[in-house]
C-alpha cells in the first residue's frame, strides 16, 4: 500500500479462519515523506567529485560511489582513479524510525571534465604552504567588490573549521586557515573558496 499524505494513520489487521470467525488488531502508525530529491553531486574538476545531502532530516546515510567505495558520512569529496563511462551511485538513508530508502543515479566520469573555476571575479589565489602543518594561508587577489568565504573539510567532507564570510572590494588579501589540531591527521584536506557563489576547491596535504 502506498500512502500519499503524511501524517499519522490507523492500520487495522483481520485475520479470518475457515469457519467465518475473525479477529483484528488495530495499530496508530506515523507516515514520512522522502523527499524527491535529496542530493546533488557537483563536479569540482577532472575526476574529483563533491556529494552531498540536501536534507538532513535523517539519522545515517551511506553512500555507494559506484567502483565499490562506501562511505557513511553526508557529505563525501572523491577522486575517482579512472575514468568510467557509467557509474551507478547510491545513497540510503534511515530515519529516526529504522525505516530506509535508497535513492540512486547514473555518472559519468571523465578526467577532462572542468571543474567551476571561471566567472568568479578573481585574479589569483595562492593557497600555501603544501604540505602545512598547523596553519594555511590563503591569498587573494579580487579585481571587484564580491563575497567571499573559506571552509576546510577533511577527506570524508567533515568540517574542520568553523567558514568564514565578507564582504570585500577589489584588492589583496592574505587569509589564515587554522584547524584545530587535535582533529588533524596526516593526509588530503580540502580549502574551498567561495566567491559571489562560486566554488572553487584546492587540495593540500597535513604532514607531522
Amino acid at each position: 500500500m502506498t500512502w500519499t499524505d503524511t501524517g499519522r494513520a490507523t492500520l487495522v489487521i483481520i485475520e479470518a479462519n475457515g469457519n467465518g470467525c475473525s479477529n483484528s488488531d488495530t495499530d496508530v502508525i506515523r507516515i514520512d515523506k522522502f523527499p524527491s530529491n535529496i542530493f546533488n553531486i557537483l563536479n569540482v574538476g577532472g575526476r574529483s567529485y563533491k556529494f552531498s545531502v540536501i536534507d538532513s532530516l535523517f539519522n545515517s546515510y551511506q553512500w555507494d560511489l559506484g567502483n565499490g567505495t562506501i562511505v557513511n558520512e553526508p557529505t563525501v569529496f572523491y577522486d575517482y582513479n579512472n575514468d568510467y563511462p557509467t557509474l551507478s551511485i547510491s545513497l540510503k538513508v534511515t530515519n529516526t524510525l529504522g525505516c530506509i530508502d535508497i535513492f540512486d543515479t547514473v555518472l559519468s566520469i571523465n578526467h577532462h571534465t572542468s571543474g567551476i573555476y571561471n566567472h568568479v571575479n578573481i585574479d589569483s589565489v595562492n593557497i600555501f604552504p603544501d604540505p602545512f602543518s598547523n596553519q594555511i594561508n590563503v591569498y587573494s587577489n579580487l579585481n571587484s567588490n564580491t563575497t567571499f568565504s573559506i571552509a576546510m573539510y577533511d577527506a570524508l567532507g567533515r568540517e574542520m573549521i568553523t567558514p568564514q564570510k565578507w564582504r570585500r572590494t577589489q584588492g589583496i588579501y592574505l587569509d589564515e586557515v587554522v584547524p584545530d589540531p587535535k582533529k588533524l591527521n596526516p593526509g588530503l584536506y580540502l580549502i574551498c573558496l567561495t566567491i559571489n557563489e562560486k566554488t572553487i576547491i584546492y587540495k593540500v596535504v597535513h604532514a607531522n
